[in-house]
């Protein structure tokens, strides 16, 4: 907490610096001077509380399985801030609004049927998407084990031949 206070304080300055210089033609530089001043540490903070708000609306999800919708998401508005304060107001703002249009499936309406539905088309979704590749893969397995294994080691090359003996 105490670094965020830090944080903020050596922002607000930063902000302050570039206002009066906003004048003087430096506008577009000064505009992007807030962002520079933000610490990686604080983003990331923002990131993981953004996680957490994203994964409270999905059962089941957990904060690090929103990671890189999370990480997305704060992108976006990080770049299209003016400041810091815009920043958060955004963040905040967007957070809520997913929160107020996100209608969580209650348990009733997720049955067995519908989950089983859900994965067949994940399924079928993968088979048009990979199918083909993967086809290849399985009628040439010892060959692709043995690329593997010399691409990339022993352990990957494992892990791919039980994956075709699987498939087989």
């Amino acid at each position: 907490k105490r670094a965020k206070e830090l944080n903020q304080q050596h922002l607000s300055r930063s902000m302050s610096a570039s206002a009066s210089n906003a004048g003087n033609g430096e506008s577009a530089a000064a505009e992007d001077e807030w962002r520079k001043s933000v610490s990686q540490a604080y983003r990331s903070e923002e990131v993981r509380g953004v996680a957490k708000v994203l994964a409270a609306l999905e059962s089941g999800a957990t904060a690090n399985s929103k990671l890189m919708l999370a990480m997305r998401f704060e992108e976006n508005i990080f770049k299209s801030a003016s400041s810091l304060s815009d920043y958060r107001k955004k963040l905040t703002k967007r957070l809520k609004k997913v929160q107020k249009s996100f209608k969580a499936a209650a348990p009733s309406e997720t049955g067995e049927g519908d989950r089983e539905k859900a994965m067949m088309q994940l399924e079928k979704e993968i088979r048009d998407r990979y199918g083909e590749e993967l086809k290849f893969i399985v009628d040439n397995a010892k060959k692709a084990v043995a690329a593997m294994a010399m691409k990339r080691g022993t352990e990957q090359a494992k892990q791919l031949k039980l994956h075709t003996d699987n498939a087989e």
